[in-house]
């Protein structure tokens, strides 16, 4: 056997061999992932920077999303109610105050903290930081009715 033919049969044991460390290695993390950890009530969760008072409604939002964008109008009613934060990532803050929301309402806040999975989500807090509700998506007129009744308790 020649030269030129040890070697190519040396590279191509190498690649098969690359590759197939590349495969396990890569079903090794899919498989070993953890599922998405998710908002949910009972958590506790530090808003730092953010007032939060005994019935604090905290909306996830970001700019670009659909139904952030038509959840805007209830969220404004209940600006006008209660005790509400708007929490977006990264956006200027000056979008959320063209749509009519105080500045004492819209905060910049790394969301990724809060374990939300999509936006908009809506939830209440307790002065000590406790989830006591959750709402995801754009609420139907009878979930609006269950955060009004919720706030109102």
């Amino acid at each position: 056997m020649d030269l030129k033919k040890i070697l190519d049969c040396a590279m191509s044991v190498a690649i098969i061999a690359a590759c197939t460390v590349i495969v396990v290695f890569g079903v090794i993390q899919f498989f070993n992932r953890q599922p998405a950890t998710v908002l949910k009530v009972g958590d506790k969760v530090r808003l730092t920077g953010v007032p939060v008072g005994n019935k604090t409604l905290v909306a996830v939002v970001s700019q670009g999303c659909q139904y952030c964008e038509k959840s805007y109008p209830f969220y404004r009613i209940l600006q006008e109610k209660g005790d509400l934060r708007l929490l977006t990532r990264k956006e200027p803050l000056s979008f959320y105050y063209e749509r009519g929301f105080a500045k004492s309402t819209v905060y910049l806040f790394d969301t990724n903290k809060l374990n939300v999975v999509g936006t908009p989500t809506l939830f209440l807090l307790d002065l000590s930081g406790k989830v006591q509700k959750v709402w995801r998506g754009f609420l139907t007129p009878e979930q609006e009715k269950e955060v009004f009744a919720t706030i109102n308790e």
